[in-house]
């Protein structure tokens, strides 16, 4: 699917169905699109006017172009995990496989400094961010 199209079906479902069965629907296509900006966006929208800030900002922190109400989000988002690198990665690239193609520009930009900062920190990586970290280094 083009990123056109993705668009185009990202608008649509937001358009024809309420806030609770398009996140639904926009869920499924993060199966195959995780971390795509466009996607991510319109998810954390979502979350935003339902007043789920700190879920939303799981979705924000792939955004493209950030607000200073989604950098405070952000801000919530990282508290919430103690701002600590590897809870956050860990809730952003979870145990379930997925895959980084996706990601916008700016996530991986963000994630590999949190990779980086992580890895100074620790001396390594933990397992779960190696295929990550080799995708986002290239």
């Amino acid at each position: 699917m083009t990123q056109a199209e993705l668009n185009k079906r990202i608008k649509k479902i937001t358009k024809k169905h309420d806030p609770a069965e398009a996140l639904k629907r926009l869920y499924g296509y993060m199966y195959g699109y995780y971390g795509h900006s466009d996607l991510c966006t319109e998810i954390g929208n979502i979350l935003i006017k339902q007043g789920e800030l700190i879920k939303a900002g799981k979705y924000i922190f792939f955004k493209e172009h950030l607000t200073e109400q989604d950098l405070n989000i952000l801000a919530n988002y990282y508290q919430s995990f103690g701002n600590e690198s590897i809870n956050i990665l860990r809730d952003l690239i979870g145990s379930v496989y997925r895959s980084p193609k996706y990601v916008s520009l700016a996530g991986k930009e963000r994630m590999l400094f949190m990779l980086n900062e992580l890895k100074q920190q620790n001396g390594h990586l933990p397992k779960f961010t190696l295929n990550w970290y080799r995708h986002f280094s290239k």
